[in-house]
């Protein structure tokens, strides 16, 4: 860091280590390990003052409040977010690589922070099951961080994601509201396409919407603090029909209800099509026209081809069918077919 000082204090051409001490306001004391003369070195002065480069044997904690001290010339309090802002023209980042930049599965975000003594990235996003998936794999490649999850309710389809440092103790909060959408049901029939389709005819891109509850005459709507908001004072007609709208105790909420069955079956190979005949109860010909029209998704991906390999722990979607979770590969039969258990959520 760079600490300014009056020439009075004799250091117009040289300085040294020697005698220079750097004490925070709570006695916390670290070593100097070298003291340079900044404006001999930079060929500068002015205002009759003599700055100094003092370099530190260990890191300091910039929330206190500092002072350098010197047996013969005194003392300085230093301020050290303002010394460290003052280098920033010294320190300044001359690279084009700030930001998110994704290479494969691998994600990097990096940050100009100079006065900072520590960071913590919190991403909040919208996600479906896709987003989930890559989250999960960006936190598996950084030790120390975790992604947590949050819908507003218990089996949320649509979730905001958030990495967090390890060593936070505190509860993230997600910022997640309901709106509570009612009409009168007697006159209106009112679906979950009308309802999409209101919100977008407001404008409102669907990654700021999260699930969406049909119930009876009423709708709740998911969604961040901010478009909840928009929503009571903005969401006032759906289709031909006038609706009114508040914000709802996300505790109102059930949890979501999934139906399991199990499936033992005996499949000819592990390739997708094959897997998802067993688990939907079709033919492997319908399969592989599912997978051509791009109807199938493997761990929420589309399928490339019809013989993709699925393994344990896999989990297969359509629309309007639900999922199919390998959950074990058992072995072959004496047949030489391949034995699986499978679960189908609907």
């Amino acid at each position: 860091m760079k600490v300014q000082l009056g020439v009075k204090y004799g250091l117009e051409t040289s300085a040294s280590s020697n005698g220079f001490t750097l004490t925070a306001d709570d006695g916390t004391t670290i070593a100097v390990s070298d003291v340079v003369n900044y404006n001999e070195q930079n060929d500068r002065s002015k205002n009759n003052t003599a700055t100094l480069l003092v370099t530190l044997a260990s890191k300091i904690d910039t929330s206190k409040v500092w002072t350098l001290s010197h047996e013969k010339f005194g003392k300085k309090e230093v301020a050290t977010s303002a010394v460290v802002a003052e280098e920033i023209g010294d320190l300044k980042y001359t690279g084009d690589d700030l930001g998110l930049t994704l290479n494969g599965t691998k994600a990097t975000f990096k940050v100009w922070a100079p006065t900072a003594s520590d960071v913590q990235l919190l991403l909040y996003e919208d996600v479906t099951k896709i987003g989930t998936f890559k989250a999960e794999t960006v936190a598996a490649n950084y030790p120390g961080i975790r992604v947590d999850f949050d819908g507003g309710y218990q089996g949320a389809e649509r979730q905001r994601a958030m990495f967090v440092d390890d060593s936070f103790g505190g509860n993230p909060s997600f910022g997640i509201v309901v709106v509570k959408v009612s009409w009168n049901s007697q006159f209106e029939h009112i679906g979950h396409r009308d309802v999409l389709g209101a919100l977008m005819g407001q404008g409102i891109e669907r990654d700021r919407i999260g699930d969406i509850l049909m119930s009876g005459g009423t709708a709740r709507i998911l969604a961040d603090e901010q478009m909840g908001g928009f929503l009571v004072d903005n969401l006032t007609q759906i289709g031909h029909s006038t609706v009114s709208c508040e914000l709802d105790d996300l505790s109102n909420i059930a949890p979501r209800e999934e139906r399991c069955k199990e499936i033992r079956a005996t499949v000819a190979s592990l390739r997708v099509d094959s897997i998802a005949a067993a688990g939907y109860g079709t033919s492997r010909s319908h399969a592989a026209t599912d997978i051509a029209a791009d109807k199938l998704r493997l761990n929420w991906q589309p399928v490339k081809n019809a013989s993709q390999a699925v393994k344990a722990g896999d989990v297969l979607s359509m629309r309007g069918r639900g999922r199919v979770e390998v959950v074990e590969i058992k072995g072959q039969t004496k047949k030489g077919r391949t034995v699986v258990v499978l679960n189908r959520y609907i």
